[in-house]
């Protein structure tokens, strides 16, 4: 609670209403976002190329290679199989999600008399 005093206390000496504040730090805020964002897509393309690299696809493959250990020609082709369906399920999990952030959003601003 000691911060949100001291937050209350320089937005009182600084004579800022809270949105004045908010709109004073929205720069800072957004900027912690990008470097969040920026350190995550990276790391994200270091295991993309990885798994590119060893050929990794389906998370059995994954968890093997972290074992030490390599799939057998016939597992490796059944791996091989799964790829097909997992990326078609997982086009429609993010379509349903996205669709779920909406109606949500949507449904926020309806209640909230913005819409």
């Amino acid at each position: 609670m000691e911060i949100g005093r001291q937050i209350k206390r320089y937005r009182l000496e600084m004579k800022l209403s809270q949105e004045e504040l908010a709109f004073f730090l929205w720069p800072v805020g957004i900027g912690i976002w990008i470097c969040i964002y920026a350190v995550t897509m990276y790391f994200a393309h270091r295991i993309e190329k990885q798994k590119k690299e060893h050929d990794l696809g389906t998370y059995k493959e994954i968890k093997m290679f972290m074992e030490g250990k390599r799939l057998d020609e016939i597992e490796k082709i059944r791996e091989e199989g799964k790829r097909p369906y997992q990326k078609w399920s997982l086009a429609l999990l993010g379509a349903a999600i996205a669709f779920a952030v909406a109606w949500g959003i949507c449904w926020i601003f309806d209640h909230m008399g913005l819409i």
